[in-house]
This record gives structure tokens, sequence and C-alpha cells, in this order.
């Protein structure tokens, strides 16, 4: 077979198209004066709770992700619970809150110990499954102003749980966070120094961490070094 463009037989000859290189420009950011940035104005919506407030600065900022741990029997998911509806009815929206630890009977018993309104209980929807690809997907068709992952060690990645599936899940709740527009709320398990259980860099991400404890007579809560939103430490206490 004789080439058409070399004249030669038994060649490979490519096309011209294939051998032209396109050439893919890059634009990389240009620093700026730091008084010409524009500061941030944010919008903090009330807990409903003086306490969570004070230690918070404010109130919670839309969209972010607050990572909330304390001792087992605490009261995270008692408050938390109660946060995400009080902020969603202020934003006239929905609360959704993922319990992959207990079935949503139990949560509803809860809510109804704590008094819940018919309000209230009109602007939350529970999903008791563990699975974060479930929730994830719960997330993209409820579409709530306000997020609960109860708590994230217990989500599961394929069905498997571990620390590379937590890693996963976090990475999932941030990234949804910031593409719906959230206000994500991560309860966390702990160690027994009662620090958050996973790696180092699992609060690295996250725009806040809330410590919480209690005694006989109070709900403590403890911002004392991570809040992109307002100067730590901060505190304050919720009485019982």
């Amino acid at each position: 077979m004789v080439c058409e463009g070399c004249g030669e037989c038994e060649t490979m000859c490519c096309d011209e198209d294939v051998l032209t290189t396109q050439q893919t420009e890059v634009t990389y950011r240009r620093p700026q004066k730091a008084s010409e940035i524009q500061t941030p104005d944010w919008n903090y919506w009330s807990t409903g709770f003086d306490g969570w407030n004070s230690a918070i600065g404010g109130g919670l900022v839309r969209p972010s992700t607050v990572l909330v741990h304390g001792p087992k029997g605490s009261g995270k998911s008692r408050y938390l619970s109660s946060i995400a509806v009080n902020v969603a009815i202020q934003m006239r929206g929905k609360a959704l809150y993922g319990s992959a630890e207990m079935p949503k009977e139990m949560v509803r018993k809860y809510l109804d110990q704590e008094g819940f309104t018919k309000a209230q209980l009109e602007a939350l929807y529970i999903l008791d499954d563990e699975s974060c690809e479930g929730f994830l997907e719960a997330i993209r068709i409820l579409r709530p102003v306000v997020v609960v992952w109860d708590s994230v060690q217990c989500f599961t990645v394929d069905g498997e749980v571990g620390e590379l599936s937590l890693r996963h899940v976090v990475k999932e709740a941030k990234k949804a966070t910031k593409k719906h527009n959230l206000i994500s709320l991560l309860v966390s398990q702990v160690t027994k120094e009662n620090e958050f259980l996973g790696p180092s860099e699992f609060g690295h991400g996250v725009d806040c961490i809330v410590e919480v404890s209690r005694d006989d007579d109070f709900f403590y809560v403890n911002v004392p070094e991570k809040n992109r939103f307002a100067k730590t430490p901060g505190s304050g206490k919720v009485e019982l």
C-alpha cells in the first residue's frame, strides 16, 4: 500500500492532526494586597442555647463543618438534635438527623422527652441508616440546611467501618457541606483521654472543634483552639 503523504510502500504514517500537541495554558493566581481583600461578613445563626452561642462565637455559620466530641452520655445527641431544629426553623428549612447508632423510634423517644413541639418535629427528618452512601443520597434528595452525623465512626463505606472508612466519611461530609451549602454537625466518639476518636488529621479540615462535658448541674461547651469564625478559646454552659 502506497502512502499518499510520502509515496513509500509499507510504512506507517500518522495523520498530521494526531501529531499536533495541544498546549494548555496554565493560569496562576496573583498575590493581592491585604488592604484590597474584603473581609467575610458571616451570618451567625443562634443555636437556641446561650451557652453554645457564647462558646462558638455567637452561633453557627453556613456553610460550615463542626466536630463535636465528649464523653458517652454527656448529652451530645440531645443538644445537637435541638440545635439542628432551632437553626433550620430560623432558616425556614429542614434539618436531617443521621442516626448510625440508634433506630429512629429511639431518637423520637428522646425528642418527646425533650419536649419537642409540633413545629420542631415537622422540621426534623431522621434517617437511621449507617450507610454513608445512603445518607449522602438523603442529603441530595431532601436538601436540608442542617445535618447531624451521629456518630461519624459508625457510618459505613461499602458496608465497612474502620479508619479508612472514617477518613472517607469525614471527607464526604465536608464535600457535601460545601456542595449543598450546609451546616454539618459531626458527632464523634472519644478515646479514654476524651479526645475525638480517629486519626489526628480528622480535625484539620473542619471549621470548628467543640468539646462538651457535664456534671450534675451544668452542660459545658468549650472551643479551646479551633474556630474559623470566632476567637478562641470560647466557653459556655447550659444549666441542666
